[in-house]
């Protein structure tokens, strides 16, 4: 377990009521007000008044929870009461993410020897402070790179054609200088050379997973070409839409992402990996959903390439990551990830051709009805974006073996 920091913030929770409380109507937990630049071992004490006595065996995962942006519930262990008053609430094993937002809630069914009943509950909005990767990046260093590859060749000038002076292997991890176009500049036997950024994963000096990850998100069809049809709904309008609350979610979190289409307009195919390669993506996500004649299929799917000449470990790691987000967030019946071949029907052109990991999301099935009902929704559109930027995340946290 991670070392906790010293300092600890306190929590005030008072009771206003001496005797048993009647049933009462759903009501909004009380905010307790908003903390920032919280550790991210951070364990928190929640004190009650001064005298009162709390019954442990009451504390639960229903009434104390800590929650992340996306809504879903943190791993923490156990809590547990100090001095006969206070709840102690301790991180997660490994440490909340860095920069990220979170809720502890506080339920109304914590117990006391003496019978008093909490009247409200309580919310508690912290902000974790954002990771620093090195504690002193001398001012000159811009990110951090780690391969991807087998091996990843070292060039001394910012071109494939350049001579070749190294050689990177899998796991290692380079500090970067400057980037030009998809080149990252390095530094081999003291002088300046230079890698090909695709095959690393890069992490800012400063910010989150996703902080300045170039991400590419290619809403499928557009304009004169709807994609699927079916059950009121058309493709080309529900990943756009969807594509434009991903976009939303990654700009929040210190990302730089860009959309092939922005609006209901026709992208060639060719053109919308010119796009991503013009602007030296990181990542390709083209969004999509599906539809079949059988109307009973459905579920969620995402296809990474199995014959392209890069990436393709990364890009099906990705498609891992994103799909089991949806299926979970969502509960849609879980399809898994599917491989793309090279001269089949599934051998989709953009996912083949980009040199960054790239993906292509299904997200459910527009024939479908019960699968084209949370396509049309707005509630369940939030969820897809959250779905998808989550599973961007843990692709970037994921340890490189």
């Amino acid at each position: 377990m991670t070392t906790r920091r010293s300092t600890v913030l306190l929590l005030s929770l008072l009771m206003f009521l001496v005797f048993p409380v009647m049933a009462q109507a759903e009501v909004t937990h009380i905010n307790m007000g908003e903390a920032d630049g919280v550790s991210v071992n951070k364990e928190w004490e929640i004190q009650f008044n001064e005298g009162v006595e709390i019954v442990e065996e009451s504390l639960s995962s229903v009434n104390i929870v800590v929650k992340d942006s996306f809504g879903q519930t943190v791993n923490v262990p156990d809590a547990y009461v100090k001095d006969k008053n206070t709840v102690v609430v301790p991180s997660p094993e490994e440490g909340y993410r860095g920069g990220e937002q979170y809720k502890l809630y506080v339920g109304k069914t914590i117990e006391f020897t003496s019978g008093v009943k909490m009247q409200d509950r309580y919310v508690k909005t912290f902000i974790t402070e954002r990771d620093v990767l090195a504690p002193d990046p001398g001012g000159d260093i811009v990110s951090y790179g780690t391969v991807t590859s087998d091996t990843l060749n070292i060039r001394k000038e910012p071109t494939s054609g350049s001579e070749k002076v190294g050689v990177l292997v899998e796991g290692d991890r380079v500090n970067i200088y400057n980037f030009d176009g998809y080149w990252a500049e390095i530094q081999h036997n003291g002088q300046k050379a230079y890698v090909h950024k695709t095959y690393m994963k890069l992490r800012s000096t400063t910010g989150g997973v996703l902080q300045d990850q170039i991400i590419v998100l290619d809403p499928g069809h557009g304009g004169h070409d709807p994609g699927a049809v079916g059950n009121g709904g058309q493709e080309k309008e529900i990943v756009l839409d969807v594509s434009k609350r991903v976009y939303d979610l990654l700009k929040q979190k210190g990302a730089q992402p860009l959309m092939t289409r922005d609006d209901d307009t026709y992208q060639t195919l060719g053109g919308r990996v010119q796009y991503a390669d013009d602007n030296n993506n990181d990542m390709f996500v083209s969004i999509h959903a599906n539809a079949s004649t059988n109307t009973n299929v459905n579920g969620t799917e995402t296809w990474c390439h199995g014959g392209k000449t890069s990436n393709k470990e990364e890009g099906c790691l990705l498609a891992k990551k994103i799909n089991e987000q949806i299926a979970q967030m969502t509960g849609l019946n879980d399809r898994g990830v599917k491989v793309s071949e090279l001269g089949t029907w599934n051998d989709f052109y953009v996912i083949r051709n980009t040199f960054a990991p790239s993906v292509l999301v299904e997200l459910a099935f527009l024939s479908n009805s019960g699968d084209a009902e949370t396509l049309l929704s707005d509630y369940y559109r939030d969820i897809y974006a959250k779905a998808i930027v989550k599973g961007i995340e843990n692709y970037y946290a994921s340890p490189i073996e």
